[in-house]
Order: structure tokens, then sequence, then C-alpha cells
């Protein structure tokens, strides 16, 4: 079985219905993608993510909150779905919140070391989803030169990934939140994308814009 997801950014988004899915796969200039969904049998119905932003709401910084009560997964930050990383966060959110009671002071406090972890938790895959997002023009947001140098860099990787194994699984370890994005600094890695990218066969298409909604970081 296969989840597809397609979507665009600026209003440029495929109708949900399978005739439009196929129509605009048959765009994307993925010959992979378009055989999936012409040859695929849907097993349910097209269902579309319409929340237009990224959005990390820091209850770390609260000087107070209700006790009783905490929040997890989207209700702390939600980003593009195009990553595969919600359900991710959510469970590190979880082994948080198991640290955070296994504490000596029980419920004492439980709700400042949980959002600590919480956000150290949602740190990563927010640098890769919204600075991959803020790599496309359209997307509003800052965009000071850290990001603009490692999105220029992640973009050649991601061309040269297509024809080289080493560096798609590389990539893939870092998106999947399995290892950290310092590692596809490594020397090797970056040899191999300045010269694989440079070389690529096939057209880049940056980070997100196979999937996903037009997006803005909030945090």
């Amino acid at each position: 079985r296969w989840v597809v997801g397609l979507g665009g950014y600026t209003g440029d988004q495929p109708p949900a219905t399978p005739e439009g899915l196929l129509d605009y796969a048959r765009r994307l200039g993925s010959p992979e993608i378009l055989r999936l969904v012409e040859e695929g049998r849907p097993i349910g119905p097209v269902i579309r993510y319409g929340l237009p932003h990224s959005q990390w709401r820091h209850y770390e910084r609260l000087a107070r909150f209700p006790a009783g009560y905490l929040v997890m997964g989207d209700a702390i930050a939600s980003f593009n779905p195009v990553y595969g990383q919600g359900m991710t966060v959510a469970a590190c959110e979880a082994l948080a919140l198991r640290d955070a009671l296994a504490h000596r002071r029980g419920l004492d406090g439980v709700h400042r070391r949980y959002f600590v972890a919480a956000a150290k938790a949602v740190a990563v895959p927010w640098q890769l989803a919204v600075g991959s997002d803020l790599a496309l023009p359209s997307v509003p947001g800052p965009r000071p030169l850290g990001v603009r140098l490692v999105n220029a860099y992640i973009a050649r990787l991601t061309r040269a990934a297509r024809h080289d194994a080493r560096l798609a699984r590389a990539f893939l370890r870092v998106v999947h939140l399995m290892a950290p994005p310092a590692s596809l600094f490594a020397p090797h890695l970056v040899a191999r994308a300045l010269w694989g990218g440079r070389h690529g066969r096939q057209p880049v298409i940056p980070p997100g814009t196979t999937s996903g909604t037009p997006r803005a970081a909030r945090a």
C-alpha cells in the first residue's frame, strides 16, 4: 500500500477528486508518482489537508498553566504534512511526558518539565519542515542568510539523491528523525551532493512542492 500526497502553493492545489488528482499528477513531471496514481486502486476517498500555515505554540514560555491539563501533537506544533513527521513528533512528546511523570517530584511541576522537553522534540522537525518551505519564494516568512544557504545546499542534495542511493538514505534518515540534520553536512556527503547536484539528470523540485498547501511559518 502507498499513501500518495499531491499539492501545491499559492492557490495551485489539486482538486480533491480522483480525476483531479490524476490530472495534477500528470503535470508534476514525476513518472513514479504518476504511475502510482494511474495504476493504484483507491481504498478510500481523496482527503484534503486544509491548514495553510505552520504553527508552533510555545507553552514552555508560559508562567502559569492550568493544573491537570496538558497538550500534545498538533495542539503544540503543526507543520507541512508532506514530511510525514507529525505522528513521530507526537510519539516523542509521549516519551517526554513519560519522563516528566517519572520525575521524583511526581505531578508537581510536571507541565513545566513536559513542555520544555516537548519543545526540544519539536525543534528539529520544525527546522526541517519550515526551513524547506521557505525555499519557495511564495511562502511568507523571514529568510536569514543561514536559512538561504542551507536551503540551497539541500536543494542540491535532493537533486543528487535522485540517482545516488547513499545520499537518498542519508536524507531519509534525517527526514524520519533517525539522524540529526547536521549529519547531512558530513564531508563525504557534501562532496557527493555538490558534485552530483551539479550533474544531476533531472530538474530540481524544491522540497515540499509535491505536497502540502500554501504555508506561512508562525512560532
